[in-house]
């Protein structure tokens, strides 16, 4: 690449990340996605058709009293899979609905979703989502070949066995059915990342976040094709001497959440159900990351933190009060650590420089020219649809905004200043960076 050349490195690592180029979606549901009240409904239709139901532990206390109401969830968010066949005395739901009752699926699915409060839901736009999945989906087509063996009365039980990444590398094109396969017994290929759905189970199973279908079993009409997701054999591209060489799921997040010149891109074009896409990316991640502190505690050099030192100090040698905690650094973002040590870094400021003279709180402002003018492209869309491009514009007014500070000096020179930021978005964390500059006594609040 030229130097004269611009160069990308939020989005792709200058080029180490590199993904299938995803195939353009049928002009049908093109053409859906461009309709505002297909937009205003766009999760209940997605949840007609999902595989996948959401897990979590809700706390219900917070909307105790007045107020607008708050999904509060403690714990992991997990994405949950059940058997293929309803049980006995049951109503089918979810990837069941590909296998029970096809003749009247539409009646089927429309019942679930009462119209109260909502703008009603259309049997025609369900109709047609049935066949643009039953004609581009692989996994639909998956699916609804088990339909068709249920039905078969000479075919042994049998097994849906969904692979945990692509037979072929991900650089070349996907051979046809590594997808996943029909199987009267696991083989002795068999992964335990794997998804393996049965016939009967006794409740439904877990989903691995490092499947590469975790998503696309989740979100089908942003994945309309089975596209793909994240998982941990991805590798970037580059220098063959590197040691780290793997794609991380923040890489492959970020690559997704930008638009790229003549490529249509479905996902950002979702609305509500692109929102909520972000937030599951972002539980994703912050999981991923919980994992590698919880799985690499011994190179944090905690054994101080763990209690030991402190019980040994104390004279316990039986060790019953001894427990094992999961220490976080200061580097994972959100941490008590990490907001320990901004607080730190702003008292050290006030320590050599003196108390800030000016305390400045800088928001956004979704109505900033930048962001209309991007958002009119798509008539669909309201500006709350795309917070990826909120963030960045609010990112580049809030260095331009420092460096005005800084270089045209309006309120004088300027000798210390620590960045203080606190996001109210979900992923969007992973895509602006907190950091101090340097060079007169301010202190902000960037919201």
């Amino acid at each position: 690449m030229l130097s004269n050349q611009a160069r990308y490195n939020h989005c792709c690592r200058n080029g180490q990340v590199k993904l299938l180029i995803s195939r353009i979606p049928p002009l049908s549901l093109v053409t859906l996605f461009n309709q505002f009240q297909f937009l205003a409904n766009i999760r209940a239709y997605n949840n007609m058709f999902v595989m996948t139901s959401f897990g979590g532990k809700v706390d219900e206390y917070v909307n105790i009293g007045s107020g607008p109401y708050v999904l509060k969830i403690e714990g992991k968010v997990y994405h949950r899979l059940c058997s293929y066949c309803t049980p006995p005395n049951e109503r089918p739901r979810f990837m069941q609905m590909y296998v029970y009752d096809t003749e009247n699926e539409v009646f089927n699915r429309t019942t679930c979703f009462p119209n109260e409060n909502r703008i009603p839901l259309n049997s025609d736009i369900v109709t047609l989502l049935i066949q643009t999945l039953d004609n581009t989906n692989k996994l639909v087509r998956l699916f609804r070949n088990a339909r068709d063996l249920c039905q078969s009365s000479d075919i042994p039980t049998f097994s849906i066995h969904l692979y945990s990444s692509y037979n072929s590398s991900c650089y070349a094109n996907p051979t046809p059915g590594c997808i996943g396969a029909i199987l009267t017994d696991l083989d002795s290929d068999y992964d335990g990342c794997d998804i393996v759905i049965r016939h009967r189970v006794n409740g439904p199973q877990r989903i691995n976040t490092l499947h590469h279908l975790y998503m696309p079993l989740k979100y089908l009409l942003l994945f309309i094709h089975g596209e793909s997701g994240w998982y941990n054999k991805l590798h970037l591209t580059g220098d063959e001497q590197e040691t780290d060489r793997k794609m991380t799921m923040n890489m492959f997040y970020n690559y997704q959440l930008h638009n790229r010149l003549n490529m249509y891109a479905l996902l950002l074009r979702g609305g509500r159900l692109f929102q909520q896409y972000m937030v599951d990316a972002y539980a994703c991640i912050e999981q991923d990351r919980l994992n590698y502190l919880r799985y690499n505690q011994n190179a944090l050099r905690n054994e101080f933190l763990q209690g030991i030192h402190d019980a040994v100090m104390r004279g316990d040698t039986k060790g019953k009060d001894i427990g094992k905690q999961t220490f976080f650094p200061s580097t994972f973002t959100g941490g008590p650590r990490y907001m320990y040590k901004h607080y730190q870094d702003a008292l050290a400021i006030c320590r050599v420089h003196g108390n800030p003279q000016y305390f400045i709180t800088f928001t956004c402002n979704v109505t900033w020219p930048e962001i209309c003018r991007y958002i009119d492209r798509f008539p669909a869309l309201k500006t709350e649809d795309r917070p990826d491009v909120i963030a960045r514009v609010f990112h580049m007014k809030l260095l331009f905004f420092t460096n005005f500070l800084k270089m045209q000096k309006p309120f004088g020179k300027v000798l210390t200043g620590h960045l203080f930021i606190t996001y109210q978005m979900t992923l969007m964390l992973q895509l602006i960076p907190t950091f101090p500059f340097s060079k007169r006594n301010f202190l902000f609040l960037v919201m």
